[in-house]
């Protein structure tokens, strides 16, 4: 087994957030796991610590420098950094230097997908940006999405390109809805009401969608985090709205990149929720039409709202089935497992039933 050094946001300092189901945890978790010595190293913390509360030019200067010296002393095997903007390539390059059978993985779950949305576009090209300016030092990049279209963006002949599912951890998702034929709310959804979203192939604005469905569906009840006056949620009071909801909405900024999705996707299905999917993600290739509620049209999305708080029965049938499903391909330990096989150079095709490297 491997001593691994990640690098990651695991915000100790800051108490905003959910954090709590964050891909960082999810990811050291299931190495733990799978029997690794995990070093998290929390690089954002250490620039405000070092930076006296801020992340500024001093912050950064001194954490890339303590990272140099960090790595002397435990001596990793392996690196994983997942959105750890505060660490510079120069020293990446350098920590190689230091030990050449080194290995980086660098994973990111931000959206990569062009779109005829400007703000979309704009966000895209950032997150290319940034993930480009490490690039050199990184031996293999996973990105939480499939799409061909956009991980060749990121293929430069000598680095590994491939796709970073959203993880369920049942020691982070500990709720169980498909189990409670009825619940204080029959809908959760939560995002950020500023952008607008990809609903059925047209952005549209989030608060007209969440409005829509009220007046479609009738007799929902809807939780709603942070749209329509709702407050948004964090920490343990997002987990347990979740965790009282029977079905989740799940409504990314972008829908049509292939196997793309926000990590609410993994928050919802993994505590128990019949969760409703567009069609346009490419979900439908993975799970039937009895694990995941898709839909294609507005029309689908409400008929079936409608159906499945009528018949909670059939919902916890179609939640469980889902549950079960997502849980046997991206639990921590799986996914743990197949960050660990692309590090140290033991990945196999075979060994992984969903698209992996392209």
């Amino acid at each position: 087994m491997a001593k691994i050094l990640h690098i990651a946001n695991f915000n100790h300092i800051k108490t905003k957030g959910c954090f709590q189901n964050s891909t960082q945890q999810k990811i050291s978790n299931g190495l733990i796991r799978n029997g690794h010595q995990v070093i998290n190293y929390s690089d954002r913390d250490m620039c405000r610590m070092f930076g006296f509360g801020s992340m500024n030019i001093y912050g950064r200067k001194k954490v890339n420098k303590h990272l140099l010296k960090f790595c002397e002393s435990i001596e990793p095997d392996g690196i994983v950094i997942g959105h750890a903007d505060t660490i510079d390539l120069r020293t990446l390059l350098k920590i190689k230097e230091l030990f050449p059978h080194i290995k980086i993985l660098e994973w990111n779950v931000d959206s990569i997908a062009i779109s005829d949305d400007a703000k979309s576009n704009r966000d895209a090209l950032y997150n290319l940006k940034k993930i480009k300016l490490k690039q050199e030092a990184v031996d293999v990049l996973l990105i939480s999405t499939a799409d061909r279209r956009f991980l060749n963006q990121l293929k430069t002949g000598r680095n590994k390109v491939g796709y970073l599912p959203n993880i369920v951890d049942n020691s982070i998702e500990t709720g169980k809805s498909f189990k409670e034929p009825e619940l204080s709310y029959d809908l959760f959804f939560s995002c950020n009401p500023m952008l607008k979203r990809q609903f059925c192939g047209v952005f549209r604005d989030i608060e007209k969608i969440c409005e829509e469905i009220i007046l479609k569906v009738s007799g929902l009840k809807v939780l709603y985090a942070g749209v329509l006056g709702y407050p948004k949620l964090s920490g343990s009071h997002y987990q347990r709205a979740i965790s009282q909801s029977a079905m989740g909405f799940n409504l990314s900024h972008i829908n049509d990149a292939y196997l793309y999705s926000s990590d609410r996707l993994a928050h919802m299905i993994g505590n128990g929720l019949l969760v409703f999917v567009d069609r346009r993600t490419g979900f439908g290739d993975i799970f039937k039409e009895d694990e995941m509620a898709f839909y294609e049209t507005p029309e689908e999305l409400y008929e079936k709202l409608n159906y499945f708080k009528n018949n909670p029965e059939v919902r916890m049938e179609h939640a469980y089935k889902g549950y079960e499903k997502y849980y046997s391909l991206f639990n921590e330990q799986k996914i743990g497992k197949y960050i660990s096989d692309l590090l140290f150079d033991t990945f196999s095709f075979s060994s992984y039933s969903f698209p992996s490297l392209i």
